[in-house]
């Protein structure tokens, strides 16, 4: 199973921690400078799925205790470095404000995560961005920069309706602008 840290633990970070439970991995770890907001976080990981259903209180007693049991709650670090410590990370999330996103990233990788994904923007400059690849290289850990864009995310289901449906042939290339 895939083992995933999350840093930053805002309101994005519920965005990503959907994702974890979506895909089946792990949510190994979770840091924030605020350790109430990690703790409170961590606390509530297993229950995300519940809080995003419609549904009565009385259906949601039973799928919040089946959620418990499907996902557990990730330890709290005082801070990525501390993260060591959670055993080997395939992927930390970079889900904090910009300014903090290039000595994060060098900081997972120098942990020994296997991929780092942080949020847009990748930097605040452009020697900080070379300096996260350079780190990232070094350590040969991949980066990813995240951006989602609710808009492009309703086209992009279209078209995949469209493809599965066979509406559009074969796709032999696609150029997206």
């Amino acid at each position: 199973m895939k083992r995933i840290a999350i840093v930053g633990c805002g309101q994005i970070a519920k965005v990503h921690g959907l994702a974890i439970q979506d895909l089946g991995f792990e949510c190994a770890a979770v840091t924030d400078i605020i350790p109430e907001a990690a703790q409170t976080f961590a606390r509530n990981y297993p229950e995300l799925r519940a809080d995003c259903l419609k549904a009565a209180e009385w259906m949601m007693v039973p799928a919040r205790k089946q959620l418990r049991e499907m996902f557990k709650e990730p330890k709290v670090y005082k801070d990525l470095r501390a993260m060591k410590a959670a055993g080997p990370l395939d992927a930390v999330i970079i889900a904090t404000l910009p300014g903090s996103h290039c000595e994060l990233t060098c900081q997972a990788a120098d942990i020994g995560a296997k991929a780092v994904l942080c949020e847009k923007p990748m930097a605040m400059s452009l020697a900080q961005c070379r300096r996260m690849i350079d780190v990232c290289q070094s350590h040969n850990t991949r980066l990813a920069v995240y951006n989602e864009d609710v808009a492009l995310l309703r086209y992009v289901a279209e078209a995949r309706h469209f493809i599965a449906g066979g509406r559009l042939g074969k796709i032999e290339f696609v150029h997206a602008n």
